[in-house]
């Protein structure tokens, strides 16, 4: 059975408000990660029906992650009294609930679920990166929205203000300084 939690949750609880508190972005968010919630479970009874498990990709799991991450963000600026999300979120609901009605596995509730042997992200974001690293090494943070949207969403996702930020792969390596990230080849 495919599970999430949800980091905005615990932000809620954390600062006891209500959706209600919220400004109209994170509400939009919040309902739109409560339409994501729905998919998965319908994708859990039916596999339940058939005496099976049901299991999600890892790279939908990142998208979920993704979009609850952009939301937390949205709740930090409300709770600091700031306006520092200001992007639309990097994958939309839509797109989440399509790959959860069309990648989902069932199993067998008694087999494993085994990890993919091949990251696919990542050699998406090595991609990425070997087709642009022969003219531009070095990106803010909206350039990498542009430039390379997967290692972007990457990076996004475990982003930490004042920490260093990148996305290492198997042949490449960005790294975030000083509000740059460099792109270098390994």
């Amino acid at each position: 059975m495919t599970q999430i939690t949800y980091a905005y949750e615990k932000l809620l609880k954390e600062y006891n408000l209500s959706i209600s508190d919220l400004p109209a972005d994170a509400q939009t968010g919040i309902k739109q990660i409560k339409s994501i919630a729905v998919a998965l479970d319908l994708q859990n009874r039916k596999a339940a029906k058939q005496g099976k498990e049901f299991a999600i990709t890892s790279s939908t799991a990142n998208k979920i992650k993704t979009f609850d991450k952009w939301v937390v963000r949205d709740i930090l600026d409300y709770v600091e009294d700031k306006e520092a999300n200001t992007d639309a979120p990097p994958v939309e609901a839509e797109e989440i609930i399509e790959e959860i009605k069309n990648d989902s596995v069932f199993i067998s509730s008694n087999v494993e679920v085994l990890e993919e042997k091949v990251d696919v992200q990542g050699i998406t974001i090595d991609e990425e990166f070997e087709a642009i690293i022969k003219t531009k090494t070095e990106f803010t943070l909206e350039e990498l929205k542009s430039d390379c949207p997967t290692a972007y969403s990457l990076v996004f996702l475990g982003y930490k203000q004042g920490e260093e930020n990148g996305v290492v792969t198997t042949y490449h390596s960005l790294i975030e300084k000083d509000s740059k990230f460099t792109l270098t080849k390994k």
